[in-house]
Formats: structure tokens, C-alpha cells, sequence
């Protein structure tokens, strides 16, 4: 086939190739759509009642994730040109032009596209939702979470225990990386899970299952429950409990000083966020911690595509366990609490998985 032709197959293939997708998609999964649709109109519906702009939200998350498909995108490209060129093609261009053209006209493209949409709409309305926790309910858990973590390691914070092996500038930067790494991964591994052929559809309605579960269930309703803000916003909420923590936020910035850490940005812009300082939305809550709850769900979706897989992002998750207390952002019952949550929410949204019948989609 020649180019012009390949262009002209791929084209018009395309579209039948994402409707046929995108009806079985909403046939098999239903459950996922009708949940986001009632999370979407619950979310727009407390907006009005309040009178708080919820559109604006959305169109952040959007942002967000437009350019978070842009590096997936761009990620792709360079993955397919290195591989070309290793192979030696003596028709480098050709080459890579056609194995782009034949990824987009399987219509992983436009099911990343659809897969991101999904994503934004959740999540806008998720980080809406966030923002509500202390006016729900004020931070009144942070002096237990103190007490817990004292009893739990005797008689210190945890942070204490730790500080002799990770309180190292280089050892920081390093979980500091991981850490915001966290972000861009839930995207990856979002894609991953919309459009890789290793991901089978009992496991793929299981992941997006659990990650619905986990941030309304785990990310909101026990937010809600256990309203707290974490030891890094200590000294500004509640100074009389900051004092066990002086040594480590002093240490944070004076790290900070040398080499700006993304985690003392992110904590400066969620202040402002809760503060007003600025408009965009932040959302402050500590128990239990998402990103401990969600680095957990990344390592057992890994261990049903491969053991070395599961082993790497189990590793992950218990370096963001270790980062969440080193960088002053959760007390260490936060991260346990999460753990436990996600692993119970994974196993409920595998019973519902396995309880529909097993249809591949195409």
C-alpha cells in the first residue's frame, strides 16, 4: 500500500473504529458512567446551592490535562523515532510516520482523547469537592493524629525516626522528585489502563472502578469524616501543636533555600488556595492520604499485568509513604489508614468487575 492510501485507510477507518468502541464502552461499563454522571450533577448542583463558579474548575482540570496528554503524546513520538532509528530503517521518516498512522488509526488516540476527558471531568469535580472539606467540617483531627503517631512510635514522631537515614538535601530532592512525580503518574498510568492491549477488560473496569471508589470514597467521604490538615500547615492553623515538627520544617527550609523544593511550592500555593490568595482551587486534606492510597492502587494493578511490575510500584508506594512524612505532608497514620482503604476498595471494585461477564472490547 502506498502512503497516500495508508493516510486515506487510516482516515476513514477511524471514526467506526472509536463509535463501535465508544458504544460498548458505555454498555460494558455503564456503572463507571453512571457514577461519574452523579458525582458530575451531585458536584454542579452544590455549586448552585452555595454559589460557587464550578465550571471554572473544570476548565483547570482540562488545562491540566491537555497538557498532560500533550506529554503522553509527545512521549509517544519520541518512544516510536528511537525505536526506528535503532532498528537502522534505511526510511527513518517512512517508518516513523507509519507506525504513528498505524497507533492512530487503531483508535488508541482517540480512546486516550475520551480516556482524558473522563479523567478532567472527574477530576475537576473531585478538586471542587476538596475545597468543601473544611467548610463541611473544620480541622478537628490534626491533635489526635499528633497523639496517634506519638503512641504508635514510641513516644516520637515518626519523622524523628526517619531523619537520621533520609535527612540528607540529596536524599530529599530525591523523594521531593518522587513525590511530584505522584501527579503526572496518574495520568500515565490512567492512559495505560484506557488503551494498552496488556490490560485486560476485567482489569480495566477494576482500575477505573477502584480510582472512582478511592477519591470519593477515601479522597471525600472519609476526608470529611476525619477533617485534618497535615504537619506542614501546623504552624499556621493550629501553632500549639506545631512544636514536634519545628525541627523538620526548619530543616525543609532550609533545603528549600539552596535548591526550591516542588513540595514547598505546592504547599505555598494550597495555602493561598485555602486563604483566597489565590482563585484556583487547592483543596487542603491530610487524613487519609490520597497519594499514599492511590501510589498503592498503582502497585496492585502492576502486580496483575507482571510480578516485576508489581514489585517496582510497590517500591514506589513505599517511598511516597517514607516522602509523605519526611516533607512534612502527612502524619504517618494518614498513609496507613490510606493504604488499608485502597487495598479494601481494590478487592470491592474487583467483586463488581468479576460479577459482569467477561465481553473484550475492540
Amino acid at each position: 500500500m502506498s502512503e497516500a492510501a495508508f493516510e486515506r485507510s487510516a482516515a476513514a477507518e477511524q471514526p467506526q473504529v472509536f463509535s463501535g468502541w465508544l458504544l460498548a464502552e458505555m454498555r460494558e461499563n455503564r456503572v463507571i458512567y453512571i457514577f461519574l454522571c452523579v458525582f458530575l450533577a451531585s458536584s454542579l448542583l452544590v455549586s448552585a446551592l452555595r454559589g460557587d463558579e464550578f465550571l471554572p474548575v473544570i476548565v483547570v482540570y482540562l488545562e491540566r490535562t491537555l497538557r498532560a496528554f500533550a506529554v503522553v503524546c509527545s512521549a509517544v513520538i519520541a518512544f516510536v523515532g528511537i525505536r526506528v532509528l535503532i532498528r537502522g530503517s534505511n526510511r527513518p521518516t517512512y517508518e516513523i510516520g507509519r507506525t504513528l498512522l498505524e497507533i492512530a488509526s487503531n483508535g488508541r488516540l482517540t480512546r486516550l482523547m475520551f480516556s482524558f476527558l473522563v479523567l478532567a471531568l472527574f477530576m475537576g469535580s473531585f478538586l471542587y469537592n476538596k475545597t468543601l472539606i473544611p467548610v463541611i467540617r473544620p480541622f478537628d483531627w490534626d491533635e489526635t493524629f499528633v497523639a496517634w503517631d506519638r503512641a504508635l512510635f514510641g513516644g516520637y514522631q515518626p519523622w524523628e525516626w526517619l531523619h537520621p537515614i533520609l535527612g540528607y538535601p540529596a536524599v530529599t530532592i530525591v523523594l521531593d522528585y518522587l513525590y511530584s512525580a505522584w501527579v503526572p503518574l496518574v495520568f500515565i498510568v490512567w492512559a495505560w489502563v484506557a488503551v494498552s492491549p496488556a490490560v485486560a477488560p476485567d482489569l480495566r473496569r477494576q482500575c477505573w472502578l477502584a480510582v472512582l471508589l478511592a477519591w470519593t470514597g477515601i479522597g471525600i467521604g472519609m476526608a470529611v469524616v476525619f477533617s485534618s490538615a497535615g504537619p506542614c500547615f501546623l504552624p499556621e492553623l493550629f501553632p500549639d501543636l506545631a512544636a514536634p515538627y519545628s525541627g523538620l520544617n526548619a530543616y525543609l527550609a532550609g533545603v528549600t533555600e539552596s535548591f526550591p523544593l516542588s513540595s514547598t511550592m505546592s504547599k505555598a500555593f494550597l495555602w493561598n488556595s485555602y486563604t483566597d490568595v489565590v482563585a484556583e482551587p487547592g483543596g487542603i486534606s491530610a487524613m487519609p492520604s490520597m497519594h499514599n492510597a492511590q501510589a498503592v492502587l498503582f502497585a496492585l494493578a502492576g502486580f496483575r499485568v507482571s510480578r516485576r511490575l508489581g514489585v517496582v510500584l510497590s517500591l514506589y508506594a513505599m517511598l511516597i509513604f517514607l516522602g509523605s512524612i519526611h516533607l512534612a505532608w502527612h502524619y504517618a497514620v494518614d498513609g496507613i489508614v490510606g493504604a488499608i482503604a485502597a487495598v479494601a476498595v481494590w478487592h470491592i471494585a474487583g467483586l463488581a468487575s468479576r460479577s459482569r461477564p467477561e465481553k473484550a472490547i475492540r
